[in-house]
């Protein structure tokens, strides 16, 4: 076996070597944003788990554009069909089109899971800014509520919400939404202004 020892490329004349602290300078100016889709781009499973999921969101939003069928049209005579032209994904045990089904479910997943972070973020943000402004027996008030939610799993507490608002849509965001509202009201405490 023989190894083999590669030189590094030779510098131009021109070139200078970068400082330690120019280097660190290059980092800080790139923006978090980037430095993400940077080593998601270099993570080849991220970035076919990227393109996968930009693909399912795209097909949703664009359910009416790709299929024709109403997703709940029930047709006894198409029951448990296997996968075709007409049915890409076959049809269930009603006749109703499994692929019309997964981009209109889709589409609503994703209007719940929007809807749900919009309500969580808002009053999370909410309490969180006055507590962190005002602090005192309202700062001590929005930590204790804090602790409490988040002494349940996520999912619980969404379950524990829905069983107390009733069944549908709405009150499933609702939940959500709420399950969400600890993740923003907890903050860093030496992260406020005046703290040490």
């Amino acid at each position: 076996m023989t190894s083999r020892t590669v030189s590094p490329p030779s510098a131009s004349p021109s070139s200078q070597p970068m400082t330690a602290d120019q280097g660190a300078r290059a980092w800080r100016s790139e923006s978090p944003t980037m430095r993400i889709f940077r080593r998601t781009f270099r993570n080849h499973g991220a970035l076919l788990g990227a393109i996968v999921l930009v693909l399912l969101i795209a097909a949703s939003l664009s359910a009416p554009l790709l299929t024709s069928q109403d997703p709940n049209a029930i047709d006894p005579t198409q029951t448990m069909q296997p996968p075709s032209l007409a049915h890409p994904m076959g049809t269930d045990n009603i006749g109703r089109d499994v692929f019309t089904r997964f981009l209109y479910g889709g589409r609503l997943s994703l209007w719940v899971g929007i809807l749900a972070i919009i309500i969580g973020a808002t009053i999370g943000i909410v309490i969180g800014l006055l507590a962190g402004y005002y602090g005192g027996w309202l700062d001590a008030g929005s930590s204790w509520l804090a602790d409490v939610l988040l002494s349940f799993p996520d999912i619980l507490l969404a379950l524990a919400i829905i069983a107390v608002l009733g069944p549908g849509i709405v009150n499933a965001m609702l939940a959500i939404g709420i399950a969400f509202i600890p993740c923003l009201l907890t903050a860093d405490p030496q992260q406020r202004p005046g703290v040490t």
